[in-house]
């Protein structure tokens, strides 16, 4: 018996560590913890709840016993074995603190606690992760709408450029066939001339202008290299803006968590201040009760004391009265033997005093029983006034208590509100600095953008001024070289020339209109992509998005949380993490299940007879002693 004993011992400790066993109680806890607050009420719900965890236990332990074919007898003799040893004792005792309903309660009103305060950190750090991820999205976003610009303008600029070289390339052509078509007329014209001298002169000309076109080419390819390395140096120039704005949000972030964890570590101070302060006043509260009691006992004391001795006062001068009455009566009665026989008229006398005699013992007896009563109203007084005071106290203690309670919420809704209104004005100011960022970005942009078309421009009439003096001194120099006969051929000539020189202006006036046509475009397609967050931001338009509908103000102060809300949205992540807490038990009893454990969650049929359930209340009983012995 012993050895089956040893391995039933074995098996049962084992159990009440496997998730078989803790798994289902854990669960109980957590659906039901929510109801039970610290207060000292005791409702009905309490003990439903606690009936209810009772009866999970009984099935438990019953289907331990069905699963090991024992019967409840030798099972609570190894849970005595348990509760001697005292490396298993507080394995063995969860067993017997089930049936106690105050350390039930206090179990719950613990988790319910634990799950508050966990439901609580899981919520601030959601909001520290999306406050981060909502400024680095921020971040992301102003990075990829100046690098889409970026590449837009450079595509632009391409366009551009491929769009000039083709017009030079055009004009390039246009010149050669004109300078062909003049070279074919002005030979048939000099026919008597020297042919010789001649044809050098122009080969000299052709070349010059030659000469001139490819200075002219050189000059564009340079400012188009310029062009470039302006555009790199602004690109490098907004990278390292970007980094530095950066680097500006990490520090106002650190500050923020730096101020709110000194926020933080100022609560906790406030809070261990007032729990210091609830623990003063329990104790002198426990004093002062102490010092009630004890005057309450002295007077208690005191007032038997004079009760007794009243009693005894009365009882001594009833026992007096008596004893003089028995004085009396002898004498009568030795006076009434004497004089019998003497006085027989006096018998009726005598008669008579006996009869007041026995009226005096009546007087007497009725005195006793009105002192008895007097004594019982007086303690019925006594008891009355006691209640009246305990009943007293008790609600001044209460009185204290919603005080400090309301005074506790007042402080901690204080710091709440402080917290916030620092919070708001660090994202007032951060939106103030990205604006001011964004705007100086924005004014910057434009005015590189004006001064590269200003360059442009003076470029422009440059190369056309030097293309004017060029022609001028070409015709001097065709005129006295051709004479007045080669007017025509010139002005013929001249009429070539200008044309492809409008031609030029006209494709490059085209050319500005359509770079500035898709340049509108372009950020009217970036403005309709931005978020709400950036509605106040401008990018190649003087006109402001917050005037959109469909966009919302950053200037806007959030929505104030209600404690309705609040109370849902915290009901709301307990929830969440009671699932997540189910979910993983769920995973480690199906594995604990699939190692070979046994699910003993469905509750089987007790084959326990009236005899053994007596024998158990009895064992019960006696690991009870035991435990407190």
């Amino acid at each position: 018996m012993a050895e089956n004993l040893d391995w039933l011992y074995d098996y049962l400790l084992q159990f009440l560590k496997s998730p078989g066993w803790r798994i289902p109680i854990l669960n109980f806890i957590d659906q039901y913890c929510y109801q039970f607050e610290d207060t000292n009420e005791n409702k009905l719900v309490y003990t439903d709840i606690h009936k209810k965890f009772t009866e999970l236990i009984d099935s438990l332990l019953d289907n331990v016993c069905v699963t090991l074919g024992i019967n409840h007898q030798q099972f609570f003799k190894v849970c005595e074995q348990g509760v001697k040893n005292p490396a298993h004792k507080r394995v063995f005792e969860q067993i017997l603190a089930c049936d106690n309903f105050i350390s039930f309660k206090k179990l719950m009103i613990k988790r319910n606690k634990e799950l508050e305060a966990e439901a609580l950190k899981n919520n601030e750090t959601q909001k520290a992760s999306a406050k981060k991820s909502k400024e680095e999205a921020e971040v992301e976003l102003a990075r990829t709408i100046s690098l889409k610009e970026l590449e837009e303008r450079k595509r632009l600029e391409e366009k551009y450029n491929e769009e000039l070289k083709m017009a030079l390339k055009i004009s390039e052509q246009e010149f050669e066939s004109s300078k062909k078509t003049a070279v074919g007329t002005e030979s048939s014209k000099k026919v008597n001339l020297n042919t010789e001298g001649s044809s050098k002169k122009e080969q000299e000309a052709n070349e010059a202008k030659e000469q001139i076109r490819l200075k002219a080419l050189q000059e564009e390819e340079q400012r188009i290299i310029e062009r470039k390395r302006l555009e790199e140096e602004r690109i490098k120039k907004l990278q390292e803006e970007e980094e530095r704005i950066k680097k500006q949000i990490e520090e106002k972030r650190a500050e923020e968590e730096k101020r709110i964890q000194e926020l933080k570590n100022e609560e906790a101070k406030l809070r261990k201040s007032i729990e210091d302060k609830k623990t003063e006043e329990e104790l002198k509260l426990q004093i002062v009760k102490a010092e009630e009691e004890r005057i309450r006992k002295e007077s208690e004391v005191k007032r038997l004391q004079e009760e007794q001795e009243y009693l005894k006062r009365k009882m001594q001068e009833e026992e007096q009265k008596a004893l003089e009455n028995k004085k009396k009566k002898d004498e009568k009665r030795v006076i009434k033997e004497q004089k019998r026989e003497e006085d027989e008229k006096k018998k009726l006398a005598l008669s008579k005093e006996e009869e007041a005699l026995a009226r005096e013992r009546m007087n007497i007896e009725l005195e006793k029983k009105r002192i008895h009563e007097e004594a019982k109203k007086i303690e019925e007084e006594r008891k009355r006034f006691l209640e009246e005071k305990e009943e007293n106290e008790r609600k001044k203690r209460e009185k204290q208590k919603l005080k400090e309670d309301k005074q506790r919420k007042d402080n901690l809704d204080k710091l709440k509100n402080v917290e916030e209104d620092e919070k708001k004005k660090i994202d007032e100011e951060a939106e103030k600095i990205k604006k001011l960022q964004m705007e100086n970005k924005k004014l910057e942009e434009m005015m590189k953008a004006k001064k590269l078309r200003e360059e442009e421009k003076k470029l422009r009439e440059k190369k056309q001024e030097e293309e004017k003096k060029i022609k001028k001194k070409h015709e001097e120099e065709q005129k006295i070289e051709l004479g007045p006969e080669s007017n025509l051929g010139v002005k013929k000539y001249e009429r070539e020339i200008t044309f492809d020189e409008s031609t030029e202006n006209e494709v490059r006036s085209v050319q500005d209109n359509v770079f500035k046509q898709q340049e509108a475009e372009v950020s009217t397609k970036i403005k309709s992509s931005l978020p709400p967050i950036h509605g106040k931001m401008q990018i190649g338009s003087a006109h402001s998005m917050a005037s959109e509908p469909s966009i919302s103000s950053p200037d806007e102060k959030p929505k104030q949380e209600t404690p309705a809300e609040r109370e849902l949205r915290l009901k709301k992540q307990r929830d969440m993490l009671l699932e997540k807490k189910r979910l993983e038990r769920e995973k480690v009893f199906n594995e604990y299940i699939a190692e070979g454990g046994t699910d003993l969650g469905v509750k089987a049929t007790p084959a326990v007879s009236t005899e053994e359930l007596e024998k158990r209340k009895q064992i019960l009983s006696r690991i009870k002693t035991y435990s407190e012995d």
